[in-house]
């Protein structure tokens, strides 16, 4: 009869174990928590803050001045107003416009300013800005069908791609 004896390592030899594995059960794999450090996206609520704020400007007796001199305007870019590529970013045509793209910044900004970090997510935000209105300019041939909407008392005339 064979008795089981100890081998160098002091593991019997007769427990049909592969060399160099426990026959002991695995623990089942456990959770890690890494806390990352988060702070309040900063960037994204001033986003929302300057651009409610531009929205209750327009409604002021010098609304029409202020929304004059921000609006993107083909001519006045090419006479070097070139701010006009970024400022349309703030004039919101009604309630419904402003409320649901602060909407959409506060859910998509919120994620994108915790992953990209303050700073990246504030130039993605005006780079965004800038492209779409670099876009819209140079869209010049295109065919555009005015619309009159009434804001705040006053007609406006805005133009859709068709």
């Amino acid at each position: 009869m064979n008795q089981p004896s100890d081998n160098n390592w002091g593991v019997p030899a007769s427990d049909n174990t592969p060399i160099g594995e426990s026959s002991a059960p695995t623990p089942p794999p456990q959770r890690v928590r890494v806390e990352v450090p988060q702070s309040a996206p900063y960037v994204t609520y001033a986003i929302i803050a300057i651009t409610v704020l531009a929205y209750f400007v327009q409604a002021t007796p010098f609304g029409n001045q202020f929304i004059e001199a921000l609006i993107k305007s083909n001519d006045q870019i090419r006479a070097g107003e070139v701010w006009r590529l970024l400022t349309p970013a703030l004039l919101h045509a009604n309630l419904i416009h402003i409320g649901f793209n602060m909407y959409a910044l506060l859910v998509f900004g919120t994620g994108l300013e915790r992953d990209f970090g303050h700073g990246r997510f504030l130039l993605l935000y005006v780079l965004g800005a800038f492209a779409g209105n670099v876009m819209s300019f140079l869209e010049r041939h295109r065919k555009y069908h005015l619309y009159c909407c009434r804001q705040f008392g006053r007609d406006w005339l805005t133009g859709k791609c068709g």
